[in-house]
């Protein structure tokens, strides 16, 4: 009976060692789902001061055939960094856009860089779905897309267990037809192949009670035109900050 004790702390030992724990929870995850899916900003993010993080990116890869041995790549991307207000589904931040120019030599497998260029940062604001240049009052061609998931609570999550040793994490690894009846129903995206649609959510504690600290969107599709392919890569991303007190802050700056 001596040997029960030191097996238990071997496994223990070894499950530390591993990174892995011997003991799982599972993540409630329906009712983060629910939220997400009627657009209850407030509740998911646990935000009392109404504020988080935001960073969109849309990033754009046409590949143009010129010979054999060449190809040029065009990489054209647009970038917003801001606050989001949980309560009204609104944000304020700045906006670049930026595009570079490659020759890719196959047979060396190299890049020439032929151009490259930013543009200066823009005030942006977004509201009613829409980015808008505050400058300029344009609206600007990208889609928010945390307010697009509605349908997700029918799904079960790809992960939604953790252990000791590790945080709390709910991702979702949407398929074609997931990800055409719960995002692109209303984000109209035209694409010929669907790379990856996923959604990762990291939570936090307070109180016993798990919130949601960080919740990032990865799109990837594929679209032939002639003999241009054309790569798009869609990011959005949600987080609280350790202190998000200061974030209330910030936004009053934009």
């Amino acid at each position: 009976m001596k040997k029960l004790p030191f097996l238990l702390l071997t496994f223990i030992m070894i499950g530390v060692i591993s990174g892995c724990s011997l003991f799982t929870k599972e993540v409630d995850y329906q009712k983060i789902a629910n939220d997400l899916s009627k657009k209850n900003m407030d509740k998911i993010m646990h935000a009392v001061d109404g504020y988080a993080k935001y960073e969109h990116v849309v990033r754009v890869i046409t590949t143009t055939p010129v010979d054999k041995n060449r190809a040029k790549e065009e990489t054209t991307e647009k970038y917003f960094k801001g606050i989001y207000k949980t309560n009204n589904n609104t944000a304020l931040g700045r906006w670049q856009k930026s595009y570079k120019s490659e020759t890719e030599i196959k047979n060396k497998d190299k890049y020439i860089k032929d151009k490259e260029k930013n543009s200066p940062y823009y005030q942006t604001s977004y509201k009613n779905h829409q980015y808008i240049n505050k400058q300029t009052n344009d609206t600007l061609d990208s889609q928010f897309v945390f307010d697009q998931l509605q349908g997700i609570e029918k799904l079960t999550p790809k992960s939604y267990k953790y252990g000791m040793d590790e945080p709390p994490t709910v991702a979702y690894q949407l398929n074609e037809k997931e990800f055409n009846n719960i995002i692109n129903d209303n984000l109209k995206v035209d694409y010929d192949k669907l790379q990856q649609a996923m959604i990762t959510i990291n939570l936090g504690r307070t109180k016993n009670k798990l919130y949601i600290k960080t919740i990032f969107i990865s799109i990837e599709w594929k679209k032939k035109i002639n003999k241009k392919e054309i790569n798009y890569f869609l990011e959005d991303r949600l987080y609280l900050e350790d202190n998000n007190k200061k974030v209330k802050e910030e936004f009053k700056k934009f």
